[in-house]
């Protein structure tokens, strides 16, 4: 997805980003390595993703900035194995 240069902001695509969140926090509830797509903006069903499978997350990716204090929040609530945050390209570790 982040290859496709044809992607741009837009209501069309808020919609597929929520949709997909929903299906991510449905279905993937084991994930340890998650990459978040620049294309894909923040909707609130992204926040079920990190509550519903952030236990096992030891590495996450925003390839944007994070939308919001309370996102940080629910990383540092759910995520108690995360190792690695990347956010917009500023790695750091997490101790």
């Amino acid at each position: 997805m982040s290859q496709n240069k044809e992607w741009i902001d837009s209501d069309q695509m808020n919609e597929v980003a929520r949709t997909l969140w929903k299906i991510i926090s449905e279905k993937c509830t084991n994930l340890q390595k998650f990459i978040v797509p620049k294309e894909l903006v923040y909707s609130s069903t992204m926040n079920g993703v990190i509550q519903n499978g952030g236990a096992n997350l030891t590495h996450l990716t925003l390839k944007r900035n994070v939308p919001n204090n309370m996102f940080l929040s629910l990383i540092g609530q759910n995520c108690p194995n995360l190792n690695e945050l990347d956010i917009a390209g500023d790695r750091k570790s997490v101790v």
